[in-house]
């Protein structure tokens, strides 16, 4: 099992409308690839106030090739959208972690 994250830094002036657009649109449109068997969407809570929120979207993925499926065929459309909605107001970074 792999599980991908994405930490998500968005100012405070744009985050209800960026977690309305990911609860609504983005997850779904991930989940609709058939490939991650789950998600979450969690808030950070122990961080240093940068004037920002931090998120977290979690996407669990049952092996190594569905992630590469994921990663090559949709990840290269869906991951810009978000850059692209909040030019200016969000800062993102990726891991991606393997059970043991």
């Amino acid at each position: 099992m792999l599980l991908y994250n994405v930490t998500v830094n968005i100012s405070k002036n744009v985050a209800p409308d960026w977690l309305h657009w990911v609860r609504t649109e983005h997850l779904p449109d991930i989940m609709a690839t058939g490939l991650p068997t789950r998600h979450q969407l969690l808030e950070l809570l122990t961080e240093i106030d940068n004037g920002g929120c931090t998120y977290t979207i979690q996407l669990i993925f049952p092996d190594q090739a569905t992630y590469d499926a994921y990663e090559t065929i949709y990840a290269p459309k869906l991951h810009p959208q978000m850059q692209r909605r909040y030019i200016g107001n969000i800062y993102t970074f990726q891991t991606l972690l393997r059970e043991i």
